[in-house]
């Protein structure tokens, strides 16, 4: 996006309201979102760390994850170091 309000270069304002209307639409989404559960989750996903968890989402049931296991008979003594080439 390169429209810009041709003082500060920055995006202006009304181009980025008109580009995220027409890609919600596009997508099938609200623009905006209310929903304490998902806004948890968004909140997850940008910054990587567990979010709080809200009254909604804690009676909602927790995704249980699990580490991945390392294959069985693993040594890394027997691993060869990169070599030249």
């Amino acid at each position: 996006m390169t429209v810009t309000d041709g003082t500060s270069g920055r995006v202006a304002l009304e181009a980025v309201r008109a580009w995220l209307e027409a890609s919600c639409a596009a997508q099938g989404v609200p623009v905006v979102v209310t929903d304490a559960v998902v806004l948890s989750q968004v909140a997850v996903l940008l910054t990587g760390q567990g979010g709080r968890r809200t009254r909604q989402a804690q009676r909602a049931p927790a995704l249980q994850q699990s580490m991945s296991e390392p294959p069985v008979g693993l040594h890394t003594s027997r691993v060869q170091a990169a070599g030249p080439g």
